[in-house]
């Protein structure tokens, strides 16, 4: 079977290599036909074999070495300057002699390596198979044959471009790594190369590998395009890896790091990337074995980062550079999580009055921000009289998206000290609020009041009323629609399921911190 599949590749190629030029050909057969080691042999060669094709040269050759005897030592030279001259002309050539060698109980050049894997087409053995087969041959791997085979596995050999491979596998990500590993520390591998690994990584949200691949110079821009897909365990790997200098002049990275270290006192890796750390080190075992290496994927083991450190230092520095009077998203993201999520108030309100100052024409969203987090911190403090205070920070006459998150947010928050408040708001407020949807929510404001309603109440384990509530506002319409419906009826879910664990309160409550802190 394996002889027959190496006659079909071996047609292939040749069929391949017709299209080749023949002056280009003819001038690597010359050359090559000069070279010292074919003295010995070029008298017994055809006259016109400068013209011929490469598979009848390699015929040709091979018959004067069976012919002349010459030493085996001189015979594999001539075999591995075969491979590495002719084998992008006719892979058959690389597989003939190889095999060649292989009957001299010889291996290879490095340089023939190189070609043999650089060529293959990968339908006999793939790329990777042939590296494992001839890297017991080598005393040490040489960068370039590493970067050829690690090129191969990220571009694909063209047998697996014929079956339709489109993306790199989990496999292949750790047959790449430990290549990466085996270059000398000197050695940068090709950006392109590794910007493909980091976006394999980035979309299946593997964890705790870029360290392992940033320090081939890949510009911090690069993440630009996919800071929206990253996991907040990848954020804070860009962070820790790039000069604090380079973070805060990439506008998408700083906000996104502001958001992300801002918000979590602790990065802890979910389900689903402990799951992969855990294949990662499956996969590394098989390596191991294949490649008979003693080989550890060295990359960080925490399973949870601690944030607090990085967020003063990032912060210290946006204020050194004033990034934040030059940027009023900047601004109103500091905003949120020193009040919302630190409840730091002091420091809250110390840039809340700078930033009045500086985007005067902002106060609506300034004020939203006070009133927020007073509501936020009087809510989990149960803090009646700061509530109390937050409704100072109402402006009259605001649009109506900010009108109803403020409505919203004072229901939700006085849930805990005064659930006959929440409803006394509901009501006053919902005759009048919009019926019109939201383009990109499909929910109207009293939609958005009467979700707000029943939150309030699944969170005092009043899931009665709640349901009253609901079946009121679908039987007046004031809810509308299968967006808002399938909000509520999650919402009852996720109660029914806390109900079970008994821990409705905790997890409804949890709920309310959630839909203050994101608004």
């Amino acid at each position: 079977m394996l002889r027959s599949l190496q006659t079909v590749a071996t047609l292939a190629n040749r069929r391949l290599y017709s299209a080749t030029s023949h002056s280009n050909r003819n001038k690597i057969i010359k050359t090559l036909l000069t070279h010292r080691s074919f003295d010995p042999i070029r008298r017994h060669l055809p006259t016109d074999i400068a013209t011929t094709d490469p598979y009848s040269l390699s015929q040709n050759v091979i018959k004067s070495l069976n012919t002349l005897g010459l030493p085996k030592e001189d015979a594999a030279i001539i075999h591995n300057i075969m491979i590495e001259n002719l084998s992008n002309l006719d892979y058959s050539i690389a597989t003939i002699h190889s095999k060649n060698l292989h009957e001299l109980d010889l291996k290879p050049s490095i340089s023939a390596i190189k070609q043999i894997i650089k060529n293959n087409p990968g339908r006999v053995e793939s790329s990777w198979e042939l590296f494992t087969k001839y890297k017991a041959s080598v005393e040490t791997i040489p960068d370039e044959l590493i970067e050829v085979v690690l090129e191969k596995i990220i571009n694909f050999d063209n047998a697996e471009k014929i079956d339709g491979k489109k993306n790199l596998t989990f496999q292949d990500l750790v047959r790449c790594l430990y290549l990466i590993d085996h270059l000398s520390s000197s050695r940068v591998v090709s950006s392109k190369l590794v910007e493909s690994i980091l976006t394999y990584a980035i979309d299946n949200g593997i964890p705790n590998v870029f360290a392992f691949l940033l320090k081939h110079k890949i510009p911090l821009n690069f993440f630009d395009k996919y800071i929206d897909e990253m996991t907040p365990c990848q954020i804070f790997e860009l962070y820790r890896f790039y000069p604090i200098d380079n973070v805060v002049a990439d506008l998408p990275i700083l906000h996104k790091c502001v958001a992300v270290l801002g918000k979590n006192e602790m990065i802890p890796l979910t389900e689903e990337e402990k799951e992969t750390t855990k294949k990662l080190e499956e996969e590394e075992d098989i390596v191991k074995l294949q490649c008979h290496d003693n080989w550890n994927l060295d990359i960080p083991k925490e399973e949870a980062h601690k944030t607090e450190e990085a967020f003063k230092n990032l912060f210290v520095e946006i204020q050194k550079k004033k990034l934040d009077r030059k940027d009023f998203g900047l601004a109103l993201a500091l905003l949120r999580v020193t009040g919302v999520f630190k409840g730091n108030i002091s420091l809250f309100f110390e840039l809340y009055h700078e930033y009045l100052l500086k985007f005067e024409r902002s106060e609506d969203s300034l004020m939203f921000e006070a009133f927020l987090t007073l509501c936020c911190q009087g809510y989990k403090s149960e803090d009646s009289k700061m509530l109390q205070y937050a409704e100072a920070f109402i402006k009259e006459g605001t649009g109506a998206e900010l009108h109803n998150k403020t409505l919203s947010v004072l229901i939700v928050a006085n849930a805990k000290t005064n659930i006959d408040l929440s409803l006394e708001i509901y009501n006053s407020n919902i005759a009048k609020a919009q019926r019109e949807k939201n383009d990109s929510t499909d929910l109207s404001g009293s939609d958005i009041l009467t979700e707000s309603l029943i939150l309030a109440f699944l969170s005092k384990d009043d899931p009665d009323f709640a349901r009253v509530i609901f079946d009121g506002a679908l039987g007046e319409k004031v809810i509308s629609g299968p967006t808002a419906a399938k909000k509520i009826k999650k919402l009852f879910a996720q109660y029914g399921e806390a109900v079970e664990a008994k821990e409705s309160i905790q997890v409804m409550q949890s709920r309310i911190e959630h839909y203050m802190e994101n608004i």
